[in-house]
């Protein structure tokens, strides 16, 4: 099998496929256990899936990292998948080098995620907290996905998805993925 280089993005056309997803999952950790617990969902991950092999996320364990699909879903349970659609192939391969460049070994932003859980506790005591403590280097799974979404959208005008980076979770993203016109479920 042919290596791949993960921060050279002239192989990219090794890695973006004929389609991209959005993969909505979750799986029995703790973290993923919490998060559908404070987002009241039934999914706690959002990743990018760029073709038949290889996938893009961020972790609490490795940051963002590419990886294989196949590895992905056998430690996971996918939930909902959605290709994006409507968007030229050139345009959304440009955009994700470009993301590639920027975001490839940056790591996992944990204060966004005890800000978020800190805000809704205060919230249920009528506090409203600001979630400050989120890093614009670090990414969550959510901020990294809304991070590629605003990309997209400078360089074609098209919106997948809108949000805040500090508050973003993956739960906001599904809910805007079944109204989005270029995003089509994949059953």
């Amino acid at each position: 099998m042919e290596s791949f280089n993960y921060y050279d993005t002239s192989q990219s056309e090794n890695l973006l496929g004929k389609t991209m997803e959005i993969v909505f999952s979750c799986n029995n950790s703790i973290i993923s256990k919490l998060v559908r617990y404070f987002t009241q969902s039934s999914v706690s991950h959002v990743s990018l899936r760029l073709d038949d092999n290889w996938m893009i996320d961020s972790t609490p364990e490795n940051g963002i990292q590419p990886g294989w699909w196949n590895n992905f879903v056998k430690k996971t349970t996918v939930k909902n998948r959605f290709e994006i659609i409507g968007i030229d192939k050139d345009i959304l391969k440009e955009s994700f080098e470009s993301i590639l460049n920027e975001m490839i070994g940056q790591g996992y932003d944990f204060l966004s995620v005890v800000g978020y859980v800190i805000s809704k506790i205060l919230g249920v005591f009528y506090l409203k907290f600001d979630n400050i403590l989120g890093s614009s280097k670090l990414y969550t799974c959510s901020e990294f996905v809304l991070k590629v979404s605003k990309e997209i959208q400078q360089k074609t005008g098209k919106t997948l998805y809108f949000g805040e980076f500090e508050t973003v979770v993956p739960q906001d993203l599904l809910e805007q993925s079944f109204e989005n016109e270029f995003l089509l479920e994949i059953v």
